[in-house]
């Protein structure tokens, strides 16, 4: 987990670097929300940034710490509009950095916008076109 956590961070830098505008609106949070909280980090302020939460969203979106999903078939299933049908017991592999930069999902999948997180955007999509750590319970 830790070298997962580190890539995330530092591909979320990196493209913060790449783009100051969306770097500025990102402390521009940050320091609207730590204002109301004495300039003291805790968790209830982190909980609060809205836009640096969207940010490492759409970092996560871009650079998944897992390319891909493995899961096992657990009971028999046909694709709707297809005759394909997986049987229970097969390995299904899901490509997650593959989903998630899919121009049918997203648009200008390359591009870093973190407004794609906004929760009216969210909505839009499928909840299974964003998977960066997987699906399930934590």
């Amino acid at each position: 987990a830790g070298f997962e956590t580190s890539s995330t961070t530092s591909y979320l830098i990196h493209e913060l670097a790449l783009n100051p505008e969306i770097q500025r609106k990102v402390q521009e949070d940050i320091d609207n929300v730590l204002a109301r909280y004495d300039n003291k980090l805790c968790y209830e302020a982190v909980a609060e940034m809205r836009y640096l939460d969207m940010a490492l969203k759409e970092s996560l979106r871009l650079f998944p710490s897992l390319g891909v999903l493995n899961r096992v078939c657990t009971r028999k299933y046909t694709f709707p509009g297809t005759d394909l049908t997986i049987d229970p017991g097969v390995k299904v592999m899901i490509p997650v950095h593959s989903i998630q930069n899919d121009e049918k999902y997203y648009d200008n999948p390359t591009e870093f916008r973190p407004e794609r997180f906004l929760p009216e955007e969210v909505q839009k999509r499928h909840k299974f076109v964003y998977l960066p750590l997987g699906e399930g319970p934590r």
